[in-house]
């Protein structure tokens, strides 16, 4: 239940996001924040992948940004779980 709870913020979030984008708003920090914390790895190269995480990890701001550690979890958490058995 709370899973999706927090599934349906995510995408309330986003969508705010999105019209705040569409008529040349800023997003708020919190924003950057939750998007961060449900990055997946799509139909890309690792490389794209890399270079939208770190994108998106430079936008948080400091003051907000997660730990080293927290940030190499969610880097993992992006990827299927198959493929994080190569990574380790």
């Amino acid at each position: 239940m709370v899973y999706k709870i927090n599934h349906i913020y995510s995408h309330l979030t986003y969508i705010k996001g999105y019209i705040y984008e569409a008529v040349g708003g800023e997003r708020e920090p919190l924003y950057y924040l939750i998007e961060f914390s449900t990055l997946k790895k799509r139909e890309e190269y690792i490389v794209d992948f890399n270079k939208r995480f770190n994108k998106m990890h430079n936008k948080i701001p400091e003051d907000i940004r997660p730990s080293h550690a927290a940030t190499k979890v969610t880097y993992v958490r992006g990827f299927d779980p198959k493929f994080v058995l190569t990574l380790k």
